[in-house]
């Protein structure tokens, strides 16, 4: 359960980057932000395919 909740917040924290960098850089944001958009894409790959199929429980 530990994991699962520290992998969650790794999750919600780099969301959170994601959206204050979208919104700081405005129409630039998809160049300026790209590793950051990666990053998060590629953890909430990852989050998914270690958990998204544990069900209510999990």
């Amino acid at each position: 359960k530990r994991d699962k909740t520290v992998d969650s917040e790794i999750l919600s924290i780099l969301r959170v980057r994601m959206e204050d960098c979208n919104m700081f850089h405005g129409p630039d944001a998809e160049a300026k932000c790209k590793p950051l958009v990666e990053t998060y894409k590629e953890a909430e790959a990852n989050w998914f395919c270690k958990y998204g199929d544990l069900g209510f429980h999990g």
